[in-house]
């Protein structure tokens, strides 16, 4: 597993990687490293949302090049189906959506296979939010392949400063 970075009260920055080129992916990685607190790697599965995009090998592949903690958001139909596999390529956190149903089994599995469990804000604060490490909040649209559009609109230009 990655660096076991405390969840502090302030806000972290986890750049994604699908803002990164793929053919160069560790060197993406390590270019972010300095200014990032974990690495989010986004999977979609094509059904859950309309884009398609990586899996546990390329996790398994980030993990042989980095300690960074890995946030991984799982955008697809069967959650469950992906956990283990993702423990095993070195994923620290698994964050599920509440649009599936109840994520309590699949949040009890991510914990007993030694990840942090993540679910959407409305169900964590709705349900038992000790059964939850953390809350990801989405600020681009999940269809978006790419967050630099999302960090324009919040007034942040990659590389510059912040406005």
């Amino acid at each position: 597993m990655g660096q076991t970075t405390p969840v502090p009260n302030d806000v972290l920055l986890a750049p994604s990687i699908l803002a990164a080129d793929y053919a160069v992916l560790a060197e993406e990685v390590e270019r972010v490293r300095p200014e990032c607190d974990w690495l989010h790697v986004d999977l979609m599965d094509g059904h859950f949302v309309p884009n398609l995009s990586i899996g546990p090998p390329v996790v398994a592949s980030i993990r042989r090049h980095t300690d960074l903690f890995l946030d991984c958001h799982l955008m697809v139909t069967d959650p469950g189906f992906w956990l283990e596999q993702l423990a095993e390529a070195g994923a620290d956190l698994c964050s599920v959506h509440v649009e599936l149903g109840d994520p309590t089994p699949l949040l009890g599995r991510i914990r007993e296979l030694g990840i942090a469990a993540r679910a959407g804000v409305a169900e964590a604060l709705r349900r038992d939010p000790k059964k939850v490490h953390l809350t990801l909040f989405v600020k681009v649209l999940a269809e978006w392949s790419r967050e630099e559009a999302g960090l324009r609109r919040l007034g942040y230009t990659p590389g510059g400063e912040s406005k």
